[in-house]
């Protein structure tokens, strides 16, 4: 089942696995622990969909995004993104840096739905999420899939 984070293509790799790959069992809309949750959450957390599935010998597919195209994607459809001391502003939207400030670079805090964690950034929260499921990989296998490789196949 697929885990990424939100407007990386997890639906579309389910739907194109579920209809290409013949195996036995069921292909999981999601992982045990949650489609858009922390690597770390992998034998902590289960997920609606998860019950009673053995987390230890599942083997997910994380969908991931080129970090330009996947902020201007969250930026058109926010999801699970929330602003920290800032009206959401399309125009101005990934807001890496605060406006107005002159004399310094101030990032904008924004809080990521999944696992409520504050970041500085929209970059910052992209980089944690990956940075997470790189230094999880030597505990549990799993396969990266780059949303741009499949948009040739769809």
């Amino acid at each position: 089942g697929p885990g990424g984070l939100f407007n990386t293509g997890t639906n579309l790799i389910w739907k194109m696995m579920t209809n290409n790959c013949n195996i036995d069992g069921e292909i999981l809309w999601q992982a045990p622990w949650g489609k858009h949750s922390f690597a770390s959450n992998r034998l902590k957390r289960v997920a609606w969909s998860g019950e009673g599935i053995n987390q230890t010998e599942f083997f997910p597919f994380v969908m991931i995004k080129d970090p330009f195209s996947w902020m201007n994607s969250q930026c058109r459809h926010g999801y699970g993104v929330t602003f920290w001391n800032s009206d959401y502003d399309e125009k101005h939207c990934p807001k890496l840096i605060r406006e107005n400030i002159r004399d310094r670079d101030e990032t904008v805090p924004m809080k990521l739905f999944t696992g409520g964690k504050t970041h500085d950034s929209l970059l910052d929260a992209y980089n944690y999420w990956y940075g997470e499921w790189e230094a999880e990989r030597t505990k549990f296998p799993h396969l990266s899939i780059r949303y741009e490789d499949l948009l040739f196949s769809w």
